[in-house]
């Protein structure tokens, strides 16, 4: 496969209140806030290029990193892979949503084109 998964780019968790997540995730969890946005928050895990993001607004997800989504879900159907989602634009590049034989399922991205800029507070400013 041309288009390998690179890494795990981020693990997507619920909270129900931002705020109470970005406290525990940081004072208690001791992780290192890294940006906010509106019902996001992104945060460093130690040792690792990976994000924890908490959000307000859907479940559990997995997000794994790839060079090209659009060329990368034609190998996943050659593959047989289900795509359950085709590939759609977000607000730093594309992703699509695959699942396997067994109905796991996970997102791939591509956030190669775009870099958040923060300010003191870690809110985004931009996507660069």
């Amino acid at each position: 496969m041309k288009n390998k998964i690179k890494k795990v780019d981020c693990l997507w968790f619920y909270v129900d209140n931002l705020e109470k997540g970005i406290e525990f995730y940081w004072k208690k969890m001791w992780l290192k806030l890294k940006w906010r946005w509106k019902n996001d928050a992104g945060f460093e895990l130690w040792n690792s290029e990976a994000e924890l993001v908490i959000q307000t607004k859907k479940k559990q997800e997995v997000d794994l990193s790839v060079d090209d989504v659009i060329e990368s879900v034609k190998e996943f159907k050659k593959i047989w892979a289900k795509i359950i989602v085709e590939p759609f634009d977000i607000n730093i590049w594309k992703c699509a949503v695959i699942g396997d034989l067994w109905w796991n399922t996970f997102t791939i991205l591509d956030n190669s084109k775009w870099l958040y800029k923060t300010d003191k507070k870690w809110n985004i400013l931009w996507l660069q």
